[in-house]
């Protein structure tokens, strides 16, 4: 994981996500992404590779989410949005 942080801070200024709504930098995912990792951790160091369940429609805030658990250690485990409750 931090060699993608690493490879996506030195190309802040490029669009990282388009989506339906907007387009979004790398620099906007790296810190939408490490907000999500600190409320992961809430003050742990690491999710020591904790599965993290998330259902969240396609777009910036799945890719945030996604890099968000990352960096924080765990691994995500994206749900369908259309799978019935």
């Amino acid at each position: 994981m931090i060699n993608l942080v690493h490879r996506a801070s030195l190309f802040e200024s490029r669009v990282a996500v388009r989506d339906d709504e907007d387009t979004y930098t790398y620099r906007q995912l790296l810190h939408k992404s490490e907000k999500i990792a600190l409320n992961l951790l809430t003050g742990q160091d690491d999710l020591h590779e904790a599965r993290i369940a998330f259902m969240v429609n396609p777009g910036f805030e799945y890719v945030a989410i996604q890099w968000g658990i990352w960096r924080a250690g765990g691994i995500a485990v994206p749900l369908c949005v259309k799978h019935p409750y």
